[in-house]
């Protein structure tokens, strides 16, 4: 073999060697970043569904304290609490007016139309 051949053969492994290193420490580093994105990433997803959950909720809450009140509301709650006595719904247990189907009470157009503008002006999504 010649010389020259013979040098690059020797030297090309500690030329090679301390690159391999560098390239599976640069691998490492960049692998350990982007670990520490996507946890990053996901903290603020977590943050972001937090806060909308909460505003949703605290939308939700709204709604009732806007209608309870309404005569509407009030005459539609007696008529209906009239029809679940006069149909003794009130004297069975849950499961067993679920089991005879007999909790379809009439609804109220009026009533639905009424809720929901009522949502609509207070920006509830529906």
């Amino acid at each position: 073999m010649p010389f020259r051949r013979e040098m690059v053969m020797g030297a090309l492994p500690l030329l090679l060697a301390p690159l391999g290193v560098a390239v599976a420490m640069n691998h490492q580093a960049t692998a350990q970043q982007q670990a520490k994105q996507v946890e990053q990433d996901l903290q603020d997803q977590t943050i972001a569904l937090g806060r909308v959950t909460r505003d949703r909720l605290n939308d939700a809450k709204k709604l009732p304290r806007l209608v309870a009140p309404d005569p509407a509301v009030v005459e539609f709650s007696r008529r209906t609490s009239k029809d679940v006595k006069a149909a003794q719904l009130d004297r069975l247990s849950g499961a067993t007016v679920e089991q005879q189907k007999r909790h379809q009470l009439p609804a109220s157009a009026n009533l639905n139309n009424y809720l929901k503008r009522k949502a609509e002006a207070a920006q509830f999504p529906i």
